[in-house]
């Protein structure tokens, strides 16, 4: 499925006139994941020295209360969103430097990994008073990579994985003694790209000598999808799908944004190619850093300028938030996807180029229904031809420069010899367009 966070920017949803921008997010958008975040400055200094009893009138959840309505709201909207919650950082109290910043971890020994199950208890029970359901748990937010923002570094993912270890194990006791929560599925480790995991010297061997711990703990491989180096990019998800302590477990890019501004059209290209290119590659979810984000970045799909005055808008959805809209709503949850290839004598479809594909694609099978996406992000336009087997029919829609999931007439579906059809498709520059074939085999 496809999602998004409100984790940094729960302030811009203030903007909306009435429900605008929930309706455009959660009514507009056949949305699987919201994405939310655990704050570090609930307990600004311990509670107590017993991490099973858990005294609420230490910690302070104000913090939290806007993500909170935020959420609430999303869930009044789509009540099958399922509540996906990360932790940054615990309290600086905490950390190995004193801060919440990612570039100190968590302090070393048994004593502070239950500490921290106890933080994220306390939060679990927080949001359970508000009337929210956690499904999913991450306690990690890029632990291979050492930066500024709220975080915890791990040079060592053997150590990494024993905090997670040890952490779940007394998340488990607090939630079974507790009786009213359920214990989420956990992700693990939300790590800056698969390659950390999968090509490092020194921590990849770490990871495969706790394959069995992590393979019983770990419900969701989520990783993000940033570093696009050599030729890592084509095979990132394949190589973590063989990684032994994965095995059948649901692999999840959990977040992207894009990290250089550029132009509305150009963003959205940005957009539609980094999609496409993860799930047909193997990501089974696709999650966009935030729903809403200053217009002075482009870390989200909505844009908010809280200085804007008439005849300047204060709130508008960017066209990368219509690609998403398109592949979000043509892609239902569960769609099974189906191996493809692109292949021209041009050479713009090389599948082995590092960067995504000029055309990049994908096609999906869903209740008996043949889907194929395909995003031209050249200044050209393209002509698409497919041979199909049992089917007799095509509609099409495209959002590009001139439209969004307007009708698309260039989709042409010729019968052939046999049972087989040939699908023609003209798709223009700088637009995705998806084509939806019935009863196809």
């Amino acid at each position: 499925g496809f999602g998004g966070g409100v984790l940094f920017y729960d302030n811009q949803w203030d903007l909306s006139r009435g429900d605008e921008i929930w309706d455009w997010c959660f009514a507009d958008i056949d949305a699987t994941f919201l994405h939310i975040l655990a704050r570090p400055d609930y307990e600004p200094v311990n509670d107590n020295e017993d991490w099973r009893t858990l005294d609420t009138r230490r910690m302070d959840f104000a913090a939290s209360d806007r993500a909170i309505r935020v959420t609430r709201k999303a869930l009044a909207k789509d009540p099958d969103l399922k509540i996906y919650l990360s932790l940054y950082s615990p309290p600086a109290w905490m950390k190995t430097n004193n801060a919440t910043g990612g570039e100190g971890s968590l302090k070393p020994g048994l004593a502070y990994r239950r500490e921290l199950a106890e933080y994220l208890f306390a939060y679990l029970k927080r949001l359970q008073g508000a009337g929210v359901a956690v499904d999913y748990l991450a306690m990690f937010n890029e632990p291979d990579w050492t930066h500024s923002q709220d975080g915890m570094h791990f040079a060592d993912l053997g150590e990494l994985a024993d905090v997670f270890d040890q952490t779940a194990a007394a998340l488990e006791e607090l939630i079974a003694a507790d009786g009213t929560l359920a214990m989420p599925t956990l992700v693990f480790p939300d790590s800056l790209g698969a390659g950390s995991l999968t090509r490092s010297r020194q921590n990849t061997p770490k990871l495969l000598a706790r394959s069995e711990m992590l393979a019983r703990r770990v419900g969701v491989w989520g990783v993000h999808d940033y570093w696009n180096q050599g030729g890592y990019w084509p095979v990132r998800f394949r190589e973590l799908r063989d990684f032994p302590p994965v095995g059948d477990k649901p692999i999840w890019m959990t977040e992207w944004a894009q990290r250089y501004r550029y132009g509305d059209l150009e963003s959205a290209n940005e957009y539609g190619a980094n999609i496409l290119n993860a799930v047909r590659l193997g990501a089974q979810a696709w999650m966009v850093f935030e729903w809403c984000h200053p217009s002075q970045n482009q870390s989200g799909l909505i844009s908010c300028d809280w200085g804007a005055k008439p005849p300047r808008r204060r709130y508008w959805r960017s066209k990368a938030y219509y690609v998403f809209q398109q592949l979000a709503n043509a892609t239902p949850a569960g769609a099974m996807v189906l191996p493809s290839v692109a292949r021209s004598r041009d050479g713009l479809l090389d599948p082995a180029a590092n960067q995504s594909q000029v055309l990049e694609h994908l096609a999906v099978a869903a209740d008996g229904r043949l889907i194929l996406h395909l995003h031209n992000r050249g200044g050209d336009p393209l002509e698409v031809r497919a041979t199909l087997r049992g089917v007799t029919a095509a509609e099409a829609i495209a959002t590009g420069p001139l439209g969004n999931s307007q009708p698309h007439a260039g989709a042409d579906l010729r019968a052939g010899a046999g049972n087989k059809a040939t699908l023609t498709t003209r798709v223009p520059a700088n637009t995705l367009v998806t084509v939806t074939l019935p009863a196809a085999e």
